[in-house]
């Protein structure tokens, strides 16, 4: 079992993924919420398998993001059809579940046309960033909680219109 009696998440997970916020690069939060793939939570993404546990790292850092920063009304809905995918797959890897690949497209669609343009935004948002800062950010090290305080800085500053 991957979460202790206590409620506490094994060493394993605690060493191998990315459990706060304030560690977390962008780039990997960005590529979940990109394409609804829970690997990125790992440190080292590669040939890593997803299972339940990893849902729930990525329910606490997404409390963790609201904790500290709200949430606005499309996200929470784009959230939602995020978690909807994320436990089709994970049944689906659980039971191999062909049918369940389905429901996946139509969720994935659904995210598609709330995310369309997330990946280039992302890099101009990035470009953005990186001016307002005055230096080059690295999204692989550039964490969510620096992230969304400089965007949150940047709006307070500028006006929303320059999030991108």
């Amino acid at each position: 079992m991957s979460i202790s009696s206590n409620g506490t998440l094994d060493s394993y997970y605690l060493s191998n993924c990315w459990v706060s916020i304030e560690d977390m690069p962008i780039w990997n939060w960005n590529k979940i919420c990109e394409e609804g793939d829970l690997k990125f939570l790992f440190k080292d993404y590669k040939d890593q398998k997803v299972d339940k546990t990893c849902a729930s790292i990525w329910e606490e850092l997404q409390q963790q993001h609201m904790d500290e920063f709200g949430i606005d009304d499309q996200l929470l809905v784009r959230l939602k059809t995020m978690r909807k995918v994320i436990k089709l797959n994970l049944k689906f890897y659980e039971t191999r579940d062909r049918s369940l690949l389905n429901f996946i497209n139509i969720e994935n669609t659904r995210i598609e046309g709330m995310t369309s343009g997330i990946k280039s935004r992302f890099y101009k948002v990035l470009d953005y960033v990186s001016s307002y800062k005055g230096f080059q950010i690295d999204p692989k090290k550039f964490t969510v909680i620096e992230w969304y305080h400089a965007l949150k800085n940047m709006e307070t500053k500028h006006g929303k219109d320059n999030k991108g």
